[in-house]
């Protein structure tokens, strides 16, 4: 279509760039531009020359510029259709003047919700109202009028305006990114408004995704198939730094490892294949958790994909520098890390934070799904982590079956009386303050503890006994604990008679303090259901199993020791084919393990399987109708079993 009939132009832009050079470009063909408030003010300090819009339309700006072009005049110059013999009558009756062409982008909404602490009444009075109604209007029109709305399409609109032609293909592309743009940008004011705790709504009876594209990918989940990534206006979910581009199928990994790797608190590593953990691990240092995890499945962890919670250093760099990885994502890398895994150029390295989305989409059954972000209970703010001596260990599976034909719950005594053998009252001490430590929200909000004294002499009579200790820990502990212990009262340790209790006893009953004040911070719904209570040590296993197998396809049965996999069956379509293939998978010794099943056992066969294999201890959802039949078979095996209420499906 020629472009004689581009005569008048509006510009009102809140982003400003590029504008100066379309504005020459206009004035180089003799448009006349109207303008409004500080668009004006910019291209007249350029030396353009511009029209005010109230001068022009007659209407001056009111309620303090929220009404500037909202007139007749204006909207009539941009919506008469130039075809129809009766606008042209209108618009000529009414002395209206066409506008050919409206140059508009809308108020910066998006970066003022970014803003830390901004209020709704801020927010609102970022709500355009006329720019969208402008563009809305001529891309209505766009056979007559062209709108542009955004400066990506200055340049190609530049190109068509001074070749002397603005073709009908781009045009359409135009009005199209209008209503596009404009609808993006009701559904930003819409979810913002309802994002307020009066107003939240994960599944509304509308649902608009406000997505940009973020880039194209090669291909989809297969070579055949097209792909691209789209995420929320504005957003950046992370950033590349080295490597080849990422694909479908990375990105998929890269979410998994992300979401396990930061379910922990301590350094923590999980290595993905096809979206499931082969190798998790938590440690004191980053380089350590690797270790572990890779030590976990060193054949599956060959062109996996890691994840890691904490900055990616020099150390953890080379534990990973001789294997083929796909993709590290973390936090951050150190400079010399980079330099390290520089050297393997097409390894993808992912700066991320921790992912704060509140809802799942997927596409299904020709709609698509959308759900509540599951949430795992027992991560490391709820955990109580009880340091340990030699002499506390678990009970064998056959010590535990005795203990549970005589209904006694009482922890193993130490093998010797010998006070070098035993935990003295200073050690006692020190668990006391390790554990407030591991429990305490703020340093003021535990009260002090008695000091223990330290003695001496090479007998631990002469200090206050481990009983004492043992129970200042109880004590303490349940003093920060909001909610009293779900957990039934299990039998005590059996007193001694004598006025002075023995290293032995006082060890003991320290020991059976902790283990029952580990159990009265349960997170809510936790319960043992079985006559032999966990271990503390099975208890912090539990605990990091139940993370692992949220984050393992269904059915999953993952085995782990304190904090490290050791065999993970994922994905099978019965849960005694889950166990099998847990098993089957563990490289490392099972003897003394724990297990987590992500739903309840149906019948007793998978826990018989797992208890023969030399599992210890069992975490489970519960709910079955069989679940009697589960326990008594646990009461069996000698097995100490929790249920903790939620299912952790994963498909």
């Amino acid at each position: 279509m020629p472009i004689k009939n581009i005569g008048r132009a509006i510009l009102s832009v809140s982003d400003k760039s590029g504008i100066v050079e379309l504005a020459r470009a206009l004035r180089a063909k003799n448009v006349e531009i109207l303008s409004t408030g500080g668009t004006a003010k910019h291209l007249a300090d350029n030396g353009i020359e511009v029209t005010s819009i109230a001068q022009w339309s007659s209407a001056p700006e009111i309620l303090g510029g929220r009404v500037k072009t909202l007139t007749p005049k204006v909207f009539g110059a941009i919506l008469h259709d130039r075809d129809n013999a009766g606008h042209r009558d209108d618009v000529n009756r009414l002395g209206i003047p066409p506008i050919d062409l409206v140059v508009v982008n809308l108020y910066p909404f998006e970066s003022t919700i970014a803003r830390e602490g901004v209020t709704i009444a801020e927010a609102i009075e970022q709500i355009d109202i006329g720019g969208p109604s402008m563009l809305r209007a001529a891309a209505k029109n766009h056979k007559h009028v062209l709108p542009l709305c955004d400066p990506s399409l200055y340049a190609d609109f530049i190109r068509e305006f001074e070749n002397g032609e603005i073709s009908e293909t781009f045009r359409l592309r135009c009005a199209i990114e209008v209503f596009r743009k404009t609808a993006a940008y009701d559904a930003m004011i819409a979810a913002f408004l309802s994002s307020t705790p009066d107003t939240r709504h994960l599944t509304p009876d509308t649902l608009t995704l406000n997505l940009t594209k973020f880039q194209d990918l090669r291909y989809g989940e297969n070579p055949q198939q097209t792909a691209a990534f789209y995420v929320p206006q504005g957003a950046t979910p992370f950033e590349q730094i080295q490597g080849k581009e990422l694909s479908y199928n990375n990105l998929l990994d890269l979410d998994s490892a992300m979401r396990l790797a930061q379910a922990f608190h301590e350094p923590a590593a999980a290595i993905i294949k096809h979206t499931n953990p082969c190798g998790v691990a938590r440690r004191d240092t980053l380089a350590n958790a690797l270790k572990a995890a890779i030590e976990s499945d060193p054949v599956s962890a060959f062109g996996g994909i890691i994840g890691a919670n904490r900055e990616f250093d020099a150390d953890a760099a080379a534990v990973v520098e001789s294997m083929f990885l796909e993709v590290i994502v973390a936090p951050s890398f150190s400079d010399k890390a980079r330099e390290i895994l520089a050297k393997k150029k097409n390894l993808r390295l992912i700066v991320a934070q921790p992912l704060t989305n509140e809802a799942d989409y997927r596409s299904a059954a020709g709609g698509i799904l959308a759900q509540s972000r599951d949430i795992v209970t027992g991560k490391a703010q709820t955990r109580v982590s009880v340091p340990h001596h030699s002499s506390h260990v678990a009970p064998t599976a056959s010590e535990a079956k005795t203990a549970s034909a005589t209904e006694s719950t009482s922890l193993p005594q130490p093998a010797s009386d010998d006070p070098a053998q035993t935990p003295t009252a200073a050690e006692a001490g020190n668990d006391v303050a390790q554990t407030l430590l591991s429990v305490q929200p703020t340093p003021s909000s535990v009260p002090k503890t008695s000091s223990v004294t330290q003695t001496t002499s090479d007998h631990t009579t002469q200090s206050p006994a481990a009983a004492e200790a043992g129970n200042d820990v109880a004590q303490t502990l349940l003093s920060v604990v909001p909610t009293p212990s779900p957990v039934a009262k299990t039998t005590s340790v059996t007193q001694t008679t004598s006025e002075h209790p023995t290293p032995t006893q006082a060890a003991a009953e320290a020991g059976h303090d902790v283990a029952q004040t580990l159990l009265s911070v349960l997170p809510q719904g936790w319960k043992v259901v079985t006559t032999r209570q966990p271990t503390p040590e099975e208890m912090d296993g539990l605990e990091f199993a139940w993370i692992v197998c949220a984050h393992v396809k269904s059915n999953a049965i993952v085995l782990t020791n304190q904090s490290q996999t050791v065999g993970i069956g994922a994905g099978q379509m019965s849960r005694v084919d889950a166990a099998k293939v847990a098993i089957m998978k563990s490289i490392l010794p099972i003897a003394g393990t724990v297990a987590a099943s992500d739903a309840f056992f149906p019948f007793r066969d998978g826990l018989d399987l797992l208890a023969d294999a030399g599992i210890h201890a069992i975490i489970q959802p519960g709910g079955s109708v069989r679940d009697a039949e589960v326990i008594a078979a646990a009461n069996e095996q000698g097995v100490a079993m929790m249920f903790t209420g939620e299912r952790h499906f994963r498909h």
